[in-house]
């Protein structure tokens, strides 16, 4: 069976679609269904739950197809290969919830905005499908946009820039000391560089637009050469007993000349670390181009994906007509 026979099934079932992803309740349990991350033969199923998933949880799952947990989920993947699909994905819901209750893993009842329970809606939020209170979504895209509106009008390039320099420093520390001390380059220390650059940006209030994505990826490129230069004054303290100050003038004059500069800045080390702090750019883009557009676009689709909670119908339909009115 394919995923869109898949989606067809639990269209039938009552499933909400939105974009690939499949969102609905088992037996109390809020789920969102999705095609597995590694392999086109298989469905993930994300159940938001209560409580905290231990090994003999995970143990107990194991053994019918669990595949991750998050703060407030947890995983299971199944096969869409066998015919009798149907029978096996109620057959494996069933078993799964079994199990979950048998451990004491309950559905999620509390809403992640203010984490009260009695939720009137679900929607998909963080990690998952989870229960929410209508109005705790709206009252979220309200702060959501004040918050980016404000930044559009106070938010600053210059303490921006400032802060994604400090930040570009900082995630470049954890490389000259693996450099100094281990004597390799650990590719994955070069994502520090990125991130903690756009989080030094967005720290000291830059603005967060394209503008803030440029800086981040031009602070990052910077980093290399801070880290090239800085890992030469620690050895040429090391190799001839300098104090750092003397170090770092002997050098800073060394760079003066065409040939030094050369081969402190574009030697193959210093090459591999421009490669592995673009690979660290790729990696963390998810995050370093988080715009003010991005965040509120983010806000609004969760609306998209608001459902009453049948138990609580009253309720969602009151708020619905107060929050027309407001």
């Amino acid at each position: 069976m394919r995923f869109d026979e898949l989606q067809e099934l639990l269209s039938r079932k009552g499933f909400q679609k939105y974009e690939s992803a499949m969102l609905g309740v088992i037996e109390g349990y809020p789920v969102m269904i999705t095609k597995a991350a590694n392999s086109s033969s298989q469905a993930s199923i994300t159940y938001s739950i209560d409580g905290k998933v231990t090994r003999k949880v995970m143990k107990a799952l194991s053994k019918l197809g669990y595949a991750g947990l998050g703060k407030n989920s947890v995983k299971v993947n199944f096969s869409l290969k066998d015919k009798k699909f149907e029978e096996k994905y109620d057959n494996a819901t069933t078993k799964v919830v079994k199990a979950l209750q048998e451990l004491g893993i309950m559905p999620q009842t509390a809403c992640p905005i203010c984490g009260s329970s009695e939720c009137d809606s679900y929607a998909l939020m963080g990690e998952g499908y989870q229960p929410v209170h209508a109005k705790c979504v709206k009252n979220y895209q309200v702060g959501i946009k004040e918050k980016t509106e404000k930044n559009e009008l106070s938010g600053n390039y210059f303490t921006g820039l400032i802060g994604a320099l400090l930040g570009g420093v900082v995630g470049s520390v954890p490389n000259i000391l693996s450099i100094l001390w281990a004597n390799k380059i650990y590719a994955v220390l070069f994502a520090l560089i990125p991130l903690c650059t756009y989080y030094g940006y967005k720290l000291l209030r830059g603005k967060l637009n394209k503008v803030c994505v440029v800086i981040t990826m031009l602070v990052s490129i910077i980093a290399v050469f801070f880290i090239e230069f800085a890992v030469t004054v620690m050895m040429v303290v090391d190799q001839f007993g300098f104090t750092i100050q003397e170090s770092f003038t002997t050098c800073l004059d060394m760079m003066k000349t065409p040939e030094a500069f050369k081969e402190v800045f574009f030697n193959s080390d210093s090459i591999t670390s421009f490669i592995f702090v673009i690979i660290g750019i790729i990696i963390t883009w998810s995050q370093i181009s988080t715009t003010n557009h991005s965040i509120v676009s983010s806000a609004e689709e969760i609306s998209k994906t608001l459902t009453p909670n049948l138990n609580y119908v009253d309720s969602y339909v009151a708020t619905e007509e107060k929050v027309n009115e407001i």
